[in-house]
């Protein structure tokens, strides 16, 4: 049986990827900004984006 929650980890994994807000290495230009906002990033992986997938989901 598969974990529901595999998909969204994997998802989330992914993304902290793609945004590489907490690599030290990458303190310039778009990383510093990212950095400074990696808790928004956070919360948008987390929760906001997935929550709104989800949502849309729903209406289909």
């Amino acid at each position: 049986m598969t974990n529901n929650h595999e998909p969204r980890q994997k998802l989330q994994e992914e993304l902290r990827k793609l945004f590489q807000y907490d690599v030290s290495d990458l303190d310039f230009g778009i990383y510093r900004i990212m950095n400074r906002k990696k808790n928004q990033i956070e919360q948008f992986i987390e929760k906001d984006l997935l929550d709104a997938v989800n949502e849309g989901l729903k209406e289909v």
